[in-house]
């Protein structure tokens, strides 16, 4: 329990720090029945995301890569603003947008060494097709100089073109996509999924998962640093207010459940001391909140990696 708690929180502090309204949402499809953005801009200057970079910098084979990365695709890691993924359920299909860090006539040039590169035009946007024939092609469109729709289903791309030039319909801010974006102060990350919605793409469920599928409509996730503290907010939009009253009461279970942890291991106890959790339910969305200072979290991020590090150089022997 206290490495699943530890490490959740660790790859929680990983994530990019984003501005108050971070989806365009006139960029995401109506038809996803999933979302996950981050603005890598952001994970820049804030103070986890800064610390992670700056330990990752630190492993030599991590900076080659990032060196190489710049050196043969003109990739400035550094400079990426924000990547978006939606889909609407279908297993490994899905859109890709993103923005910065890239020329899109460098990229152009070095997708044309393909060995099965072809060209087409969807209106006045160019699509290239490459690894055709391969279990992972790619159709990577470039909407602007430093902007790229893509998929591993061309007629994915040409509906993520349509999206943003606005002639198909976009996601509407409301219901879990308004209240993702809402549930903390100037969240890191948001993601969302319309629980019914993925469930029509992939086999039917059976056991306690079909009564979730039934009682759940929506689930998201924000996470904010705010206040030298990491917040991750998770919300579950119920059928109804009735369900979401039995979903509140179990949550709330939940974090003493976590509570008396601290009589089992005396690590957990010294973290959670450190943790704030708050439940709370407005309607049929229900809100379970966990906080975490960000000091601990960089504490047991350079842990970790510590232990990696200690582990990989035994197994290079």
């Amino acid at each position: 329990m206290k490495k699943l708690f530890i490490l959740t929180m660790a790859a929680l502090g990983t994530l990019p720090a984003l501005q108050a309204d971070p989806i365009d949402f006139s960029k995401i499809s109506a038809q996803a029945n999933w979302v996950l953005h981050a603005d890598v801009e952001a994970l820049n200057k804030s103070g986890t995301g800064s610390f992670i970079i700056s330990k990752l910098k630190e492993n030599p084979e991590t900076a080659k890569g990032i060196a190489m990365l710049n050196v043969v695709f003109g990739l400035d890691v550094d400079a990426i603003e924000h990547v978006a993924i939606f889909g609407r359920g279908e297993a490994n299909k899905g859109i890709l947008t993103a923005k910065g860090g890239f020329d899109a006539e460098r990229l152009e040039a070095i997708l044309a060494t393909n060995a099965s590169y072809v060209a087409k035009k969807h209106g006045d946007t160019v699509i290239h097709l490459i690894d055709q024939g391969t279990p992972d092609p790619k159709a990577i469109a470039f909407t602007g100089k430093d902007e790229m729709v893509a998929s591993n289903v061309t007629k994915f791309t040409e509906h993520g073109i349509e999206v943003i030039n606005g002639k198909e319909a976009s996601l509407q801010k409301k219901g879990i996509y308004h209240a993702i974006t809402n549930a903390l102060p100037h969240p890191m990350l948001v993601g969302a999924m319309n629980v019914k919605g993925v469930a029509e793409f992939n086999k039917r469920v059976q056991g306690p998962e079909a009564v979730l599928i039934q009682k759940t409509d929506a689930i998201g996730i924000a996470v904010s640093e705010t206040g030298g503290m990491i917040m991750v907010a998770t919300l579950l939009q119920a059928y109804d207010e009735e369900t979401a009253v039995h979903v509140e009461n179990v949550a709330r279970g939940l974090t003493s459940l976590l509570a008396l942890g601290s009589d089992i291991d005396p690590d957990l106890a010294a973290l959670l001391s450190r943790t704030k959790t708050k439940v709370s339910r407005k309607g049929k969305i229900i809100s379970i909140e966990l906080g975490i200072e960000v000091d601990t979290v960089k504490e047991v991020i350079a842990s970790e990696m510590a232990k990696n590090k200690i582990t990989k150089e035994k197994t290079d022997f």
